[in-house]
């Protein structure tokens, strides 16, 4: 794996040699960049900007501003949904994401090949604005992939395993109901028996949700269906290229009537989805505006997920938690 001062190069490889001699902390102090001030909300506050260079030509063809990015407010900052509780706020077309030690210093390492690949624009990788730190803590700012839709009729967040999920079914939002090791006594722990008794209403849905996920049929059209499988594989093989795993493709769709589309009285925001969506298509008698993108691929291997691998050997196949040389075959 990486070396903690490896520089990250411009094929989308890690240089774990260190080539230029410097130390990892001297690296550090190169890779950090300089301290600015970055206005949150009506507050001015000293940010330091990691690799500024490198994320402000994706604003700039963005046309992100530093006005667009100070409208962002940290109390509007809360529980992100993941399992790792980072904490998200949603801004007017991006997402501010608290960043742990470990996914801070990924990126730190892997920033050139991570700011050429979405500059590449043929990718489904969410775009990254700004990586910053204030308050000693640190934030990614991050392109929103879905745009702003009210109600979802269905939204996803696949891996290609068994923690594949649905985050919203028939426009409700579904709860996140995990079994874990300190959840054991509950009678429903060992099975997901939706007959028994005490089986909770939110499990059988979290678990009605995953189970579609998992076997998720998507009607798109061939030549929709090869576009994005291309893009699914390219940007797995480029991850594989810089040794991260545990991502995600998030899949979401609004839906209207059929006939109500032919008849050109569907609602407005069906007319939004339709205007910004890049794949569309009919199945039972509803027409979908689909959005999609690749998110989280920042994560490194390190001994938590070697443990994690361990623990998950008897668990249903397939994992998640396996190796990013692996990970991009399953994904």
């Amino acid at each position: 794996m990486p070396s903690a001062g490896a520089a990250a190069q411009g094929d989308g490889k890690i240089d774990t040699d260190n080539k230029n001699g410097q130390a990892a902390g001297e690296q550090g102090k190169l890779l950090e960049g300089k301290e600015t001030i970055l206005q949150i909300g009506d507050k001015k506050e000293k940010a330091t900007m990691f690799n500024d260079h490198h994320w402000s030509k994706i604003r700039d063809e963005d046309e992100i501003t530093n006005e667009d990015l100070q409208k962002f407010s940290f109390a509007k900052m809360g529980e992100g949904g993941g399992k790792g509780g980072n904490k998200m706020a949603f801004a007017s077309g991006y997402i501010v994401k608290e960043l742990g030690d470990g996914d801070h210093n990924s990126l730190l390492k892997r920033t050139k090949p991570l700011a050429e690949k979405m500059l590449s624009k043929d990718t489904l990788l969410s775009r990254f604005y700004a990586h910053f730190k204030i308050r000693g803590e640190y934030y990614v700012v991050m392109k929103n992939c879905l745009p702003a839709i009210k109600k979802w009729a269905y939204l996803f967040d696949l891996k290609g395993c068994r923690d594949d999920k649905a985050m919203c079914m028939e426009g409700e939002k579904v709860p996140a109901v995990h079994k874990r090791c300190f959840s054991c006594l509950v009678c429903w722990y060992c099975c997901d028996m939706q007959c028994c008794p005490c089986y909770p209403d939110d499990r059988r849905r979290y678990y009605n949700g995953k189970t579609l996920a998992f076997e998720l049929d998507i009607p798109f059209t061939p030549d929709q269906a090869q576009q994005i499988k291309r893009l699914i594989k390219q940007d797995s093989e480029f991850l594989r290229g810089i040794e991260t795993m545990d991502y995600s493709l998030l899949l979401a769709w609004v839906e209207e009537d059929e006939k109500l589309v032919k008849e050109g009285q569907m609602s407005e925001e069906f007319k939004k989805a339709l205007d910004l969506s890049k794949f569309v298509s009919v199945k039972g008698g509803k027409v979908r505006a689909y959005f999609m993108g690749v998110i989280d691929f920042l994560q490194e291997w390190n001994i938590k997920k070697d443990i994690a691998n361990c623990i998950k050997a008897c668990a249903p196949k397939p994992l998640s938690t396996i190796p990013p040389p692996r990970y991009p075959d399953q994904f």
